[in-house]
């Protein structure tokens, strides 16, 4: 008789204790971690937040599409350059090789995306530039597609400057010679863009990156 009181009080300790340890694991419940993985957390955490800001960055209501392609290079450039310092023994070579895979294919869909690729073309910091020597095997494509839509703007431009222009100019009108055709040769826009003759020194504290 008094065995099985005894056995039923133990139980009940040890069921109260159980619920204890519960509230004071708090979220993890019966989980418990060693300071050698709260470190590998912390690490983890560290290396995620890039990510987060990347896709605050894509997701936003501002001209960000220019820093699209930038930041992906950077952010792979960074993975892998971390990756090779920490050996393939580490804990997180598997998370970076995946990082890795998955951006690169992200990088590659964003390539296909003639706007993103555009915006990049245009930006005063990034221009062609960016391409011939960070992505070469994509520059010829970025560097025919920046003609072809250059040719494209010309042609209607041209078209709307032959419906302006006046048939007769008058030397004596200064606002006729104010219409008349320019007579000295011009630079040649998009050689002068190609060229990268125009190039800002960047990037400037503005530019929203992740790296």
């Amino acid at each position: 008789m008094l065995r099985d009181e005894y056995n039923k009080y133990q139980d009940q300790i040890a069921r109260s204790s159980r619920k204890d340890n519960r509230k004071k694991l708090g979220h993890f419940k019966e989980i418990q971690f060693t300071a050698k993985e709260w470190i590998e957390i912390k690490e983890l955490n560290e290396e995620l937040e890039p990510f987060n800001h990347l896709t605050k960055i894509m997701e936003g209501d501002g001209p960000t599409g220019a820093f699209v392609l930038p930041n992906y290079y950077q952010m792979i450039s960074d993975l892998k350059a971390k990756d090779r310092a920490l050996g393939r023994e580490a804990a997180l070579h598997p998370m970076y090789a995946k990082m890795i895979e998955k951006l690169e294919t992200y990088q590659e869909e964003a390539l296909e995306c003639e706007t993103l690729v555009m915006a990049t073309l245009l930006h005063p910091t990034f221009q062609l530039k960016l391409f011939t020597h960070f992505l070469p095997a994509k520059a010829n494509d970025a560097k025919a597609f920046l003609e072809q839509h250059f040719q494209k703007r010309k042609n209607i431009d041209n078209k709307l400057l032959e419906k302006t222009k006046p048939t007769n100019i008058n030397p004596g009108n200064i606002f006729d010679l104010y219409e008349a055709p320019e007579t000295n040769e011009k630079t040649k826009d998009l050689e002068f863009y190609i060229k990268n003759m125009d190039h800002l020194q960047g990037p400037c504290e503005k530019i929203p990156k992740v790296f």
